[in-house]
């Protein structure tokens, strides 16, 4: 299943501090109508702003782009270099620091359902009983000349994903998550 950035629904912050425009979110079933085990957004951070909590929930921000902000996720800053991925427990205190703006792409996955792998590059392997998406950063070819051709902020999900490995002719955010 293919999402283009045209189906994006755009929500304040839990905290009113930034825009999130949501790609797409998955629920297993008996999963309340609002809660989610899988989300997947792009946030808009303008400014020095904390982040809202998510407890229970684990958390990966990717930056789309260079920015002069500095992320903080346990006290210790760190540089937004783009499509660098941070991880973090959603209760910890996390906010960035500085002046400018910043476009990053988030994965906030429920920490009982099981682990997430969130990695950047051209190619990543798919585990048994596991689910895919990809978040294309430029414009890409999944699988070869034959497969899906994405633009970029394009996401392409594959539910009940058949094992193995898995290639892009650009670079991607590959999110592999329990079925």
């Amino acid at each position: 299943m293919r999402i283009a950035r045209s189906a994006w629904r755009t929500q304040p912050w839990n905290n009113g501090g930034g825009l999130t425009h949501e790609v797409w979110r998955w629920a297993a079933a008996g999963v309340a109508d609002d809660a989610y085990d899988l989300r997947l957004s792009v946030a808009e951070i303008d400014g020095a702003q904390p982040f809202s909590a998510f407890p229970g929930l684990d958390r990966w921000l990717v930056p789309l782009e260079a920015s002069a902000l500095t992320i903080v996720l346990a006290g210790a800053p760190a540089p937004m270099a783009p499509h660098h991925v941070f991880a973090f427990p959603g209760e910890a205190p996390a906010e960035t620091r500085g002046h400018g703006r910043a476009l990053d792409f988030n994965v906030i996955a429920r920490r009982a359902r099981g682990p997430v792998d969130v990695t950047v590059g051209t190619a990543a392997a798919v585990g048994a009983g596991r689910h895919l998406a990809v978040f294309a950063l430029a414009e890409t070819t999944l699988g070869g000349a034959g497969g899906p051709r994405l633009h970029r902020d394009d996401t392409w999900i594959e539910l009940a994903a058949p094992p193995g490995p898995r290639a892009a002719t650009a670079p991607v955010v590959w999110i592999a998550f329990p079925a």
